[in-house]
């Protein structure tokens, strides 16, 4: 009986979100029918299969968790998805009635924006590059990443900040350049951006690590649906179907070999040699991954455990453990420097470290990995943590509410600009590559600080300067000729 519910609860928000997908594509809202639908795709592959498999196969894999879950707990985890969802969807769907049907939205109509993308794409080549010809981290830095919430110096620091600004916004960016007329901005800058694409596509995959390659995907082909650059879109499913296959064979071997040759201070080059001959090999024989033993679907099922793993989160708050919203007040204080309030708390964190968020306690507590250990979570199970049933109701509204207004901001002001901030929002902190609009509050508010402002300032900044220069010119006394 238990499964029954399951299997046919789970369906519930794909139906709701195709729903809010179909009415936004008939209304010409391409912008909005492009982030429902890669929240759909999220849900799809990420919430909905796991569960569909975990039915099928006896919850295989909820046995393996040392918290011992019972599928009537799943079933809790999806009833309470049902319900952000729907809120959501009520939050989103305010006031549509007064939003018109456009033929074409979000057409570039500044001058001033090739400027805008030209410092914001060359920051994301500057980041990027830089994290590309740096020495790749050994598994001893990654440890004190974790356990050490400090910069080592004033310039690491100032860094830290420029690529945390940055290092989304300037993707978003580059995958517009590329899919916009060839006329439409000058060769440099669509050099500059394909390469920023592909310093991230190759930096990731040195690493063993999927996520930002379908994440460069996802936007390629968003950024072609809402430009009506049709190839790109199609261009971005091409990829992500090529990619996915990929998380059958970069697990946790391939990271070990990250690991190792960054011991031996192996380059990026000599790294993704290293990787693509072990995928080669684990694709001819099966080598150390043993692809006899599991099949695709398994693997896929296994790394795709938000559902489950939210089971944990649920679980924490019954016991009484919940992180109340400590980590939504940590990301709103999150600007004032550490320097002025060392006891400041970390954004999502439940306590005062990083291994306190929910993406550590999911994995340590469910299956008794070590707590740098991440894993993916809801963000409905996310706001039960933090105040049970009640809050959960209420983040479910406000995420609906806070996109209905940043999605009618974008219709009216129709600026490039606003297309990098929405899409923005949808790469957050739950650990996996696809996008989704649902993330958790507090993320929300982080990526506020630490990208969203950041952009506006830089587009202001651009505006100041240009204006200046126009007042400057425009001060300029007219030169009368000799016939005068």
């Amino acid at each position: 009986m238990v499964s029954f519910a399951l299997f046919f609860t789970s369906m519930v928000p794909l139906l709701i979100l195709g729903s809010l997908i179909k009415k936004a594509y008939e209304r010409g809202l391409r912008l909005r029918a492009s982030i429902l639908g890669t929240t759909f795709i999220h849900e799809l592959l990420l919430v909905v299969f796991p569960i569909w498999y975990s039915v099928f196969t006896k919850y295989y894999l909820e046995h393996e968790m040392i918290i011992q879950p019972h599928p009537s707990d799943l079933l809790v985890v999806i009833i309470g998805e049902v319900i952000f969802v729907t809120l959501f969807a009520i939050g989103l769907q305010i006031g549509q009635r007064h939003i018109l049907q456009y033929k074409r939205v979000l057409i570039l109509s500044n001058n001033r924006e090739p400027l805008f993308l030209f410092l914001l794409i060359g920051a994301g080549f500057l980041i990027y590059l830089n994290l590309f010809i740096s020495p790749p981290k050994t598994f001893e830095e990654f440890i004190v990443h974790f356990k050490v919430h400090q910069y080592s110096g004033f310039k690491a620091m100032l860094y830290a900040w420029f690529k945390g600004f940055f290092q989304i916004s300037s993707i978003v960016a580059s995958a517009l350049v590329l899919v916009n007329s060839k006329k439409r901005y000058p060769l440099v800058l669509r050099i500059m951006a394909f390469s920023v694409l592909a310093l991230v596509s190759l930096t990731s995959l040195s690493q063993g690590i999927r996520g930002r390659v379908v994440i460069v995907a996802s936007f390629l082909g968003m950024a072609g649906f809402i430009k009506r650059r049709m190839v790109a879109f199609y261009v971005g499913l091409v990829l992500i179907v090529a990619i996915v296959p990929l998380f059958v064979f970069l697990g946790g071997p391939f990271r070990s070999i990250y690991f190792a040759k960054a011991g031996q201070g192996a380059t990026r080059i000599e790294l993704l040699n290293s990787i693509t001959n072990a995928v080669g090999k684990a694709i001819k024989t099966g080598g150390s991954y043993k692809l006899s033993k599991y099949s695709f679907i398994s693997i896929f099922a296994r790394r795709a455990q938000a559902s489950r793993n939210s089971i944990v989160l649920y679980q924490l708050y019954n016991d009484g453990l919940g992180a109340g919203l400590r980590p939504l007040g940590a990301a709103f204080v999150s600007p004032i420097p550490r320097i002025i309030w060392p006891e400041k708390g970390i954004a999502g964190s439940s306590d005062l470290t990083p291994t306190g968020a929910a993406v550590y306690l999911v994995r340590h507590v469910g299956y008794g990995s070590p707590v740098y250990n991440v894993g993916p979570y809801l963000a409905s199970a996310h706001a039960y943590w933090e105040g049970g049933w009640i809050w959960l109701i209420c983040a479910g509204f406000i995420t609906g509410l806070m996109w209905n207004v940043i999605l009618k901001w974008c219709l009216k002001t129709g600026r490039e600009i606003n297309i990098i901030i929405a899409l923005t929002l949808t790469r957050g902190v739950l650990a996996n590559g696809f996008l989704t609009a649902l993330q958790p509050l507090f993320d929300f508010v982080r990526l506020f600080w630490a990208t969203i402002l950041p952009t506006i300032m830089l587009s202001v900044i651009v505006d100041l300067i240009l204006t200046i220069k126009k007042g400057a010119l425009m001060s300029v006394p007219r030169m009368q000729s000799n016939l005068d």
